[in-house]
């Protein structure tokens, strides 16, 4: 089991490797910062102004606490990087883009939070087909790079019938797509505010008459089950291109990925539509995306007895269990961030990243070595 300690005011994690042997040694770890800063990067496709162009919009997301932050007058200031390259399905570059953005905030205790967030935006127009895009995000200060890519395919909305533009998972209802609202992937708890409701937007594009749509929608876990009843719902058409906003009920909803399943039909077509995105809950790390899956990663920091607990809690009560357990092992319980939480996590992830094979990387007797011992 492992049991936390904190030395001279960095994290340090003190553990045993209970299947090694009962003569193993106590070993220390300090927290390593693998792959900072970490950010969420989100690509979507819809309809251009013209006709034989398609819109790339392109999410970055990133949590305060994974930029460097420096006292300057009265305030607290951190500035990065966004460096994006769009490639074609031939690997040739066709776009690029840099910009530098600034984020500003009060108190020191705002510069370590996990759950406020800076959000960029932007779009670019390219013709239909298959692409490749870059991200690069440059702490300005630390100067630590991480890139990432994605690959998307943008669809020609020009041809007759409906099509549907990629959805997009926002918070607002009166949404509108441009280069300073914020997407996909969302916190439940997002600019200090509690999240009360979710909606995903997308807009259907129509050249033919048509005098209203009708849509249909589901969710679905990760193991494919349904979590809802289909929703059913009537739509006016509003001339080719028609904005809908459907609400997603996230209070029964836990941490965990999703998939939004939409139908969309008028009197002669019908079309299909879906979107993956993901849920967390109040103080829980970016690194879990699944709260029964996190509870099974607790075996190398929890007994048997407590991971049982968990589980068999009653209905709607796992997450609040999980976060107790975790409450009792924090290091610095007057802040809003459980470090030790963190750094388990994230090593989780990183064992999944890098030992991965046949089964989980975590479930490896590598991955086990790396997340106690670091």
């Amino acid at each position: 089991m492992i049991k936390k300690i904190c030395l001279g005011g960095v994290l340090t994690l003190v553990g045993v490797i209970g299947p090694i042997g009962s003569q193993a040694q106590l070993e220390m770890i300090h927290v390593q910062n693998v792959g900072m800063p970490r950010f969420f990067f989100e690509v979507a496709g819809a309809a251009a102004d013209s006709v034989d162009r398609s819109r790339l919009y392109i999410s970055v997301k990133v949590s305060n606490d994974e930029l460097q932050y420096l006292k300057v007058e009265d305030h607290f200031e951190a500035k990065y990087d966004v460096d994006l390259i769009v490639l074609d399905r031939n690997g040739n570059q066709v776009k690029s883009k840099s910009c530098r953005q600034r984020s500003i905030v009060k108190t020191y205790e705002q510069t370590n939070s996990n759950e406020l967030m800076n959000h960029f935006m932007t779009q670019l127009d390219l013709p239909p087909g298959k692409y490749e895009v870059i991200c690069k995000l440059t702490d300005v200060d630390s100067k630590k790079t991480v890139t990432r890519s994605k690959k998307v395919t943008l669809q020609d909305f020009s041809t007759s019938g409906i099509n549907i533009s990629d959805i997009l998972f926002v918070e607002d209802e009166q949404f509108q797509l441009s280069s300073s609202q914020q997407t996909s992937p969302l916190n439940i708890k997002s600019s200090g505010k509690i999240m009360k409701q979710l909606f995903a937007y997308f807009e259907i594009y129509n050249s033919r008459p048509a005098n209203s749509y009708k849509i249909s929608y589901n969710i679905r876990d990760f193991r494919n089950r349904k979590v809802n009843k289909d929703k059913k719902i009537t739509v006016a058409r509003t001339g080719f291109r028609t904005k809908v906003f459907l609400p997603i009920p996230t209070q029964k909803l836990s941490t965990a990925q999703y998939r939004l399943e939409v139908s969309v039909a008028d009197a002669n077509q019908k079309k299909k539509k879906s979107r993956v995105f993901q849920l967390r809950g109040l103080h829980v790390p970016v690194f879990i995306t699944n709260i029964d899956q996190a509870i099974d990663q607790l075996r190398y920091i929890a007994n048997k007895k407590d991971i049982e607990k968990i589980r068999k809690a009653p209905k709607g009560q796992k997450g609040k269990y999980f976060q107790e357990f975790w409450k009792h092992m924090d290091p610095t319980p007057g802040t809003p961030v459980n470090e030790l939480m963190e750094e388990y996590y994230r090593r989780v992830e990183v064992a999944n990243r890098e030992f991965s094979r046949f089964r989980a990387g975590w479930k490896t007797d590598m991955g086990m070595i790396y997340i106690i011992f670091g």
